[in-house]
């Protein structure tokens, strides 16, 4: 189980650092396209975003394994208290914003720079969260 979770978080992490690159050369093409000048190094506007979504998609399914598979170890060592150790919670929590992401993208409709945005957001977070509990030692998570 370790092995499954380390793996899946450490390949959604990359994967989600891909995705926030991807939004800022969609970000890059939409100000070039805006501002009326060629870029050629660049795919078009849609292909970006097609691409960045399914690095999403991808890092969000193994953000859930992983996160399925530390819980459930995380349960085994703590006990009923797993879900208080604050990594845990900060887990959550970046779940959760990638599912509203993923739900408004697929659901309501987002394209574009309010869903490039979003995710840019959630990376930052899931960086900051990473650094901030790793430093601080707030967790019971080695």
């Amino acid at each position: 189980m370790l092995f499954v979770h380390l793996v899946t978080a450490i390949v959604s992490d990359v994967l989600l650092m891909l995705t926030a690159l991807t939004s800022i050369l969609y970000l890059l093409q939409e100000h070039a396209l805006k501002a009326s000048k060629q870029v050629i190094a660049l795919p078009s506007i849609q292909s970006i975003d097609l691409f960045g979504l399914r690095l999403l998609v991808t890092a969000f399914i193994l953000m859930t394994i992983g996160i399925g598979a530390g819980s459930w170890m995380a349960y085994e060592q703590w006990g009923i208290y797993w879900y208080l150790d604050p990594r845990q919670l900060w887990s959550m929590a970046n779940w959760a914003l990638f599912a509203f992401v993923l739900l408004a993208r697929f659901w309501v409709g987002w394209r574009g720079r309010r869903a490039v945005m979003t995710t840019l957001v959630g990376v930052t977070l899931v960086l900051v969260g990473f650094f901030v509990m790793h430093y601080l030692s707030w967790s019971q998570h080695v």
